[in-house]
C-alpha cells in the first residue's frame, strides 16, 4: 500500500506558482486509487498526466465543467470519468509501445 502513497505524492507535486484545479487534483487521485495508473511507470506519470488533461480539455471538456459544478463525483461523472479514463489509458499505453518498438 506504501506505492500508492508513494504516487498520490506524486500526482500531487505541482509546479511552484502553477496549482492546478481542485476538480484535476480528485481526477488524478481517482485515476491512481482505482487502478488506472498499474500500468504506468512511474517516471511517465507526470507524461500521464499532462496528456490525460490535454485529452479532457479538447475531448472531454464537459466532464471537468460538470464536475467543477457538481463539486462532486456522482454516478453520472463516475461513468463518464471511468470511461475517459480507460480510453486515454488504451491510447497512451499504444503509444508508449508504439514509440518503444521504434527505437
Amino acid at each position: 500500500m506504501n506505492w500508492l502513497a508513494d504516487l498520490i505524492t506524486l500526482v500531487l507535486k505541482q509546479p511552484q506558482y502553477q496549482p492546478l484545479p481542485v476538480e484535476k487534483q480528485v481526477i488524478m487521485i481517482y485515476a491512481a486509487t482505482n487502478g488506472y495508473l498499474d500500468a504506468v511507470a512511474v517516471e511517465d506519470v507526470r507524461v500521464y498526466e499532462n496528456e490525460l488533461f490535454q485529452f479532457l480539455d479538447t475531448r472531454k471538456p464537459q466532464l471537468i465543467s460538470s464536475f467543477a459544478e457538481k463539486k462532486q463525483i456522482d454516478d453520472a461523472i463516475k461513468a463518464d470519468l471511468g470511461q475517459s479514463l480507460k480510453e486515454f489509458g488504451d491510447q497512451f499505453t499504444a503509444a508508449r509501445k508504439t514509440a518503444a518498438a521504434a527505437v
